[in-house]
């Protein structure tokens, strides 16, 4: 099968070989058990201030993370300030960093636009004691991250249920948001690597970016469809790639020959699921994960977070597993379809 490569490197997941220095490096790894659990201490009653930064404000699903973040603050006496760049920006991410170093936040947290570029600006707020991490996205380096369910599960899902429309021998096109994304790469990678081992003669035909915009997908899916008529479907593994090729199949007269499945969310691909142009839309419910994350914030600034823990306590999601050292996972993702959608707001 041919079988391609974004024109990038995957981005990997971090070794965890050095720790931060100052008072507010996320934790020394040492002789903590591998049995240990942390959770949130009952008797850390002190108001924190944590800086929230979503890869893009205006994104219905990081407007929903906020959602979960401000309800577990509620609970957990903490000042939550959401802000970021409106459109996918690392430079802009890194100024919020800055400027939340600047005022002295107690944690700051990234959905991460690139694992690499944000490492300075991390690195010099964890010097000032700031506590910091990641979510969503993460960034490289030895930080705390609240991650979403591995991308195996996420590749498994969305190419099983490519596959069962449009065989396991057909030509498909990957779209991606762009290049740089740290989870979207992730996912891509998995994506690759699940389609070799199960469907060896799935031909993913090419990997195009359409930079998290509606229209520009459009144009590219379309473009792609005119040029490339043996396509018989569209796998996204972000939500306005994917509305946008739906977009495409429906101006060319194509719905119901081009199967379209991705991660999205219902807010955004709910309708495309609902008038039939898409398939299945997978994700998890990032009211959950901006919840979650501010509960692994709260034990990393109450001092109970240790790296080699297996379980972090979650408030209304219960214990959610460690994958490594640093790295926390919501679990498994949710498929949503024409039958189920309508039970999701976000």
């Amino acid at each position: 099968m041919r079988f391609l490569q974004p024109q990038v490197n995957v981005a990997a997941a971090a070794a965890i070989a050095a720790v931060l220095a100052g008072a507010g490096a996320v934790g020394t790894i040492g002789s903590i058990p591998a049995s240990a659990a942390s959770s949130t201490d009952s008797t850390c009653h002190q108001r924190f201030t944590v800086g929230f930064i979503p890869k893009q404000t205006a994104d219905p699903f990081f407007v929903a993370a906020d959602k979960g973040a401000q309800e577990a603050a509620k609970q957990l006496n903490l000042q939550v300030i959401y802000k970021g760049p409106v459109n996918l920006d690392p430079a802009g991410q890194t100024q919020v960093i800055t400027t939340f170093t600047n005022e002295h936040l107690n944690a700051i947290t990234v959905s991460a636009d690139d694992a690499d570029a944000l490492v300075p600006a991390l690195k010099k707020a964890a010097a000032a004691g700031i506590k910091v991490s990641s979510w969503n996205a993460q960034v490289n380096g030895p930080f705390f991250f609240m991650g979403n369910p591995p991308p195996s599960a996420l590749a498994e899902a969305i190419v099983e249920q490519m596959v069962s429309s449009v065989g396991p021998d057909a030509k498909i096109l990957l779209m991606t948001s762009t290049l740089q994304a740290p989870n979207q790469n992730a996912w891509l990678a998995a994506v690759q690597d699940y389609v070799h081992a199960h469907y060896p003669h799935l031909v993913i035909e090419k990997i195009l970016p359409g930079q998290s915009d509606t229209s520009l997908s459009f144009n590219i899916a379309k473009s792609w469809l005119q040029a490339h008529p043996e396509t018989k479907g569209i796998l996204t593994v972000d939500g306005s790639e994917l509305a946008g090729a739906a977009q495409a199949v429906r101006a060319l007269g194509l719905k119901g020959k081009i199967t379209l499945v991705g991660i999205g969310v219902p807010s955004q691909n709910g309708p495309d699921l609902l008038n039939g142009t898409v398939k299945a839309v997978v994700l998890w419910s990032p009211i959950d994960q901006g919840y979650a994350t501010m509960y692994m914030i709260h034990a990393q600034l109450c001092g109970t977070l240790k790296p080699g823990a297996k379980t972090l306590s979650a408030g209304r999601l219960g214990d959610l597993d460690f994958t490594s050292a640093y790295d926390i996972t919501l679990g498994k993702p949710t498929i949503f379809t024409k039958d189920n959608v309508k039970n999701y707001h976000f």
